[in-house]
C-alpha cells in the first residue's frame, strides 16, 4: 500500500520528458487527417471546378465534321420547268439531284454573344459552391468543438487524477492512525473497517479518473488521427484552460459567424435566383455562326477524284427566340417562392433557438461558478478539519467515527466539485459555439 503512494507521483512526472501535445496541435491534426473533412473538401473542390466549367460555355464552340456516304436511291425534286419557257406553262418534271457517292467535310464555329441560360447556371453554381463551403465550415466547426471538448475532458481527468492521489494519501494516513489505535485496543474493528472503506473509495476514484482519462485519450486519437502511442506518451499542454479570461467573449450573438445560418441564407438566395432564372428562359439567345467546308459528288467510289469538290462557307448572326417551352414556368416560380419563404422561417426559428440556448447557458454558467466557489471553500474547510481531526485523534481526543465521517463528506464534496468543473467547461465551450464565436476562441488559444 505504501509503495503505491510513492509510485503514483512518479507516474505523473514521467511525461515531463516526453513531447508536448497542445490543443492547437490536436485541432490542426484533426482538420488535416479526418476522413469526413477531406471528403467534404473534395466536394467543395468539385463545386469550384463545376463553376469554372460553366464559364467555358462563353468560349467559341468549334467542331470538325466529315461524312462519306453512298446513296442507293438518289432523291428527286419536282421542278416547274414550264416557268423557264418563253411562254410560261404549268409543266413540272421530276429531276434527280445528287450522285451515288458523296463526301462532306468542314469546320463550323459558334460564338455565343447573349445566352441568359449560361449566365443563370453560372450564378447558381457559384451559390452552390458557397453552400458546399458552408458544409465544410459546419463540419470543421463540429470537429473543432469535439476536439476542444475531449481535450478539456483530458485536462479535467488529469486534475481529478492528481487530486485523487492526494486524497488517497490522506485516507491512507487516517487508516494508519486508526489501525495503530486499534492495535492498542482503543478503537473498534468496525471503525477500522470504515477507515479502510474510505481509503478504498479514494483508490476507486483514482482508478476511475485514470480509466476515464485513458478513454478520452483514445477518443482524442480517433478525432485527430494521431497514433494512440503518441497521445499516451505526450505531455499535454493545458495552458489555455488555465489562462484567465479565455472565455471572455463578446456577449452579442454573432449570427454572421454561424455556418448553419449562413448556409440557410445561401439556400434562400439560391431559391430567389432560380425564381428569376425561370423568367429568363424566354430571353433570346444570340451568337455568331460560321462554316467553311467542301462537298464531293461522284457517280463511282472515287474518294480522290479531281475536279469533283465544291467549296461551301457562310458567316452569319444566329438568333433564337423561345416561344413555347415544355415546362410549367409559373408553377416552378411558385415552388421556388414557397421554398424561399420556408427558408426564411427556418432562419428565424434557428435564431430564436440560439438566443434561448445562449440565455440558458449563461444562467447555467453563473450558477456553476457560484457552486464551484462554494464547493471549493467547503473542501478547503473539510481538509483543514480532517488535518485537525487526525492530529486530535492521534492524541486520543476524539473517536474514529468523527474522522471517518469527515473523510466521507469530503469525498462526496470532491466528487461534486469535479462534476461541476467538468460541466462548467463544457457549458462555456457550448456557449462559444452557439454564439458563433468558436473561431474567435480558437484564435485566442492559438495566440492570434
Amino acid at each position: 500500500m505504501k509503495k503505491l503512494l510513492f509510485i503514483l507521483p512518479i507516474l505523473f512526472s514521467v511525461n515531463s520528458f516526453a513531447q508536448t501535445l497542445s490543443l492547437t496541435d490536436c485541432i490542426d491534426a484533426a482538420l488535416n487527417n479526418k476522413a469526413d473533412i477531406q471528403a467534404i473538401r473534395t466536394e467543395n473542390t468539385i463545386a469550384g471546378l463545376q463553376s469554372q466549367e460553366l464559364l467555358a460555355k462563353y468560349l467559341p464552340q468549334v467542331s470538325l465534321s466529315y461524312e462519306y456516304r453512298y446513296n442507293p436511291i438518289i432523291p428527286s425534286q419536282i421542278i416547274p420547268v414550264g416557268e423557264f419557257a418563253p411562254i410560261p406553262t404549268d409543266e413540272t418534271r421530276a429531276i434527280k439531284f445528287g450522285t451515288a457517292w458523296q463526301q462532306n467535310a468542314g469546320i463550323s464555329v459558334y460564338q455565343p454573344i447573349i445566352d441568359a441560360s449560361v449566365k443563370s447556371r453560372i450564378e447558381e453554381s457559384r451559390i452552390n459552391e458557397r453552400i458546399k463551403n458552408a458544409d465544410l465550415q459546419i463540419a470543421s466547426e463540429e470537429l473543432i468543438y469535439e476536439v476542444m471538448k475531449t481535450f478539456s475532458a483530458v485536462y479535467l481527468r488529469s486534475i481529478q487524477q492528481q487530486n485523487a492521489v492526494i486524497d488517497t494519501a490522506r485516507t491512507f494516513r487516517s487508516w494508519e492512525l486508526i489501525k495503530a489505535r486499534f492495535e492498542e485496543g482503543k478503537v473498534l474493528k468496525t471503525e477500522l473497517n470504515k477507515a479502510l472503506l474510505n481509503h478504498h473509495n479514494t483508490l476507486a476514484q483514482l482508478r476511475q479518473a485514470e480509466s476515464e482519462k485513458v478513454k478520452e485519450q483514445i477518443y482524442l486519437s480517433f478525432l485527430t488521427g494521431l497514433p494512440l502511442t503518441t497521445v499516451f506518451e505526450s505531455a499535454f499542454d493545458f495552458g489555455p484552460f488555465e489562462t484567465p479570461g479565455l472565455f471572455d467573449l463578446s456577449p452579442e450573438l454573432e449570427m454572421d459567424s454561424i455556418p448553419s445560418i449562413r448556409q440557410l441564407h445561401y439556400q434562400g438566395g439560391l431559391a430567389r435566383l432560380q425564381m428569376k432564372n425561370e423568367k429568363k428562359k424566354y430571353i433570346p439567345t444570340v451568337g455568331l455562326q460560321g462554316f467553311l467546308g467542301a462537298n464531293q459528288f461522284s457517280d463511282s467510289f472515287s474518294p480522290f477524284q479531281s475536279n469533283s469538290w465544291y467549296g461551301n462557307s457562310y458567316v452569319g448572326l444566329s438568333v433564337k427566340i423561345p416561344i413555347l417551352i415544355s415546362e410549367n414556368t409559373p408553377n416552378r416560380i411558385s415552388q421556388f417562392a414557397t421554398q424561399s419563404e420556408g427558408i426564411r422561417y427556418r432562419i428565424e426559428e434557428q435564431k430564436n433557438q440560439l438566443n434561448q440556448n445562449i440565455l440558458q447557458l449563461s444562467q447555467d454558467i453563473m450558477y456553476l461558478n457560484t457552486q464551484i466557489e462554494m464547493s471549493g471553500e467547503n473542501i478547503g474547510l473539510m481538509e483543514e478539519n480532517i488535518q485537525i481531526l487526525q492530529d486530535r485523534f492521534q492524541e486520543g481526543q476524539i473517536n474514529a467515527y468523527d474522522l471517518n465521517s469527515q473523510e466521507l463528506d469530503l469525498q462526496k464534496e470532491t466528487g461534486n466539485l469535479n462534476q461541476q468543473k467538468a460541466e462548467l467547461l463544457q457549458k462555456k465551450l457550448e456557449k462559444a459555439k452557439s454564439s458563433g464565436q468558436l473561431n474567435l476562441l480558437t484564435n485566442k488559444i492559438k495566440g492570434e
